[in-house]
């Protein structure tokens, strides 16, 4: 990935950098795209550290042996060859004598290669060797003077700190991680926040024909999938609620109602026929009607109910993946009233898919207003 100037907005790319922004901020100085030498060269993060071990533990994020001095972090789509990891290796040997205050003394610094894969050739020829002091399996370094290591992502253990790496993994990698970050995302800010980025790049992915996509776009759309089911099955109990809701609110007024008629209905005749008689007719018949009115009635209620909630849970999502970040209180209760009044959900979609994020965020600070 490291040379890619423009990376489209919701891209492997982008969603690389921007993860690893989100876990390295407040731990120290970040910087993305970061120009090694005027040639130029290009870093896709720059790293360095600036607080305490406390922070480390109380957010989630890269392992501690990857963020404890300032580094060169590289993320690559497909597994690196050879001429790649010698880039990188000299990458970091020209930042280092950029950054030594003198000749005598130089600044070390660490460069990590994330890779989805191992580069057995790279590996071999570069005289890369497992390093089982950071984690059991998945990290390989050169000689200790070189500051170079390489994570092999499918090689990494399952658990919490190495999550945000294994996102940038191929496969059923990639696919579990987003699966344990999805469970997390209302967990910890940091995880909400890189679930957005999830949200945009599927976004874009799924607005882009199949012939346009590269490899890793399609990889990611693959590995992704789980959440259309997921979506479906949340608009079906959506509405599967509100019908019951409905069915059940609408039984009981149409009752009530029954019963106040039946009775009105009774003394009308009972005044006619005699009070007896009349009450008795009344409330059979006043029950009758109220009943299929009252049913009826709620019927028609629970239906209209069903389809607001649903319609409020799929623009939901379509905003929230839109925006970035999850609706507040008075967007939601905003959305919901202009659905109420009458609004179009077609022409919300329509809004959705043409409007850039801060548009959308005008739009519903709009709605907010009484």
């Amino acid at each position: 990935m490291s040379g890619d100037m423009a990376a489209p907005w919701g891209s492997h790319d982008a969603f690389a950098k921007g993860a690893l922004r989100l876990v390295l901020e407040g731990l120290g100085e970040v910087r993305t795209q970061f120009t090694v030498e005027a040639s130029p060269q290009y870093g896709d993060v720059w790293f360095v550290p600036s607080v305490g071990e406390l922070t480390r533990r109380l957010r989630p994020g890269l392992p501690g042996w990857m963020s404890e001095r300032r580094c060169l972090l590289e993320v690559y789509r497909q597994t690196p060859g050879v001429d790649d990891v010698r880039s990188e290796l000299e990458k970091g040997l020209t930042l280092s004598r950029r950054l030594s205050p003198s000749r005598e003394r130089s600044v070390r610094l660490q460069v990590w290669i994330i890779s989805p894969g191992v580069p057995v050739s790279a590996l071999a020829e570069l005289g890369f060797e497992p390093n089982t002091q950071y984690v059991p399996s998945g990290v390989h370094t050169m000689a200790s003077g070189l500051c170079v290591g390489l994570v092999a992502v499918n090689q990494l253990p399952v658990e919490p700190q190495t999550l945000v790496l294994r996102l940038f993994g191929r496969d059923k990698h990639q696919a579990r991680a987003l699966r344990e970050l999805f469970e997390l995302r209302d967990m910890h800010d940091t995880w909400r926040d890189i679930w957005a980025l999830v949200m945009r790049w599927r976004l874009r992915v799924s607005n882009i024909p199949v012939e346009k996509l590269d490899e890793s776009d399609i990889d990611f759309a693959e590995n992704i999938k789980w959440l259309d089911e997921y979506e479906r099955r949340q608009r079906e109990e959506a509405i599967e609620q509100g019908l019951k809701e409905g069915l059940e609110k609408g039984l009981k007024q149409g009752i009530e109602k029954g019963i106040e008629q039946g009775i009105k209905q009774g003394i009308k005749q009972g005044l006619e026929q005699g009070l007896e008689q009349g009450l008795e007719q009344g409330l059979e018949q006043g029950l009758e009607q109220g009943l299929e009115k009252g049913l009826k009635q709620g019927l028609n209620k629970g239906l209209d109910l069903g389809r607001l909630m649903a319609s409020m849970q799929l623009l939901g999502v379509m905003l929230e993946s839109s925006l970035g970040r999850a609706l507040g209180p008075g967007e939601r209760d905003g959305l919901e009233r202009f659905l109420e009044a009458g609004g179009d959900a077609e022409a919300v979609t329509r809004r959705v898919l043409s409007s850039t994020p801060d548009e959308l965020g005008a739009w519903l600070a709009q709605l907010e207003l009484p």
